[in-house]
């Protein structure tokens, strides 16, 4: 079994910090705010979908502290895919620098 922390709680660390806390507290896995509720802290949601070079810093961002993704988090109204929120769900699931929406 695997822990993780979504990574929201810390909030007011930047990336490095955050998942500096995440290591030392021993867990394997962050779950990653992207947007709507859940803030965009430590992703950069607009420079992953846009840059390889972004996922690459992520990378190894987590590598070098032994963390891995648990998931990428997009609480917004499910409802309602047409807004804000299925902007940017629509944006993660398409491949580094091939965005399909732009906000």
């Amino acid at each position: 079994m695997k822990l993780g922390l979504l990574t929201g709680v810390l909030g007011d660390h930047d990336r490095a910090g955050a998942f500096d806390i995440c290591a030392e507290l021993g867990l394997d896995a962050v779950e990653l705010g992207t947007g709507e509720f859940s803030s965009d802290w430590h992703v950069g949601l607009d420079a992953i979908v846009d840059d390889p070079k972004a996922v690459e810093t992520l990378q190894r961002d987590l590598d070098s502290r032994g963390l891995e993704i648990s998931a990428l988090s997009c609480h917004g109204n499910p409802l309602h895919l047409c807004g804000p929120s299925g902007a940017n769900v629509a944006m993660m699931a398409e491949p580094p620098g091939r965005r399909a929406v732009r906000r």
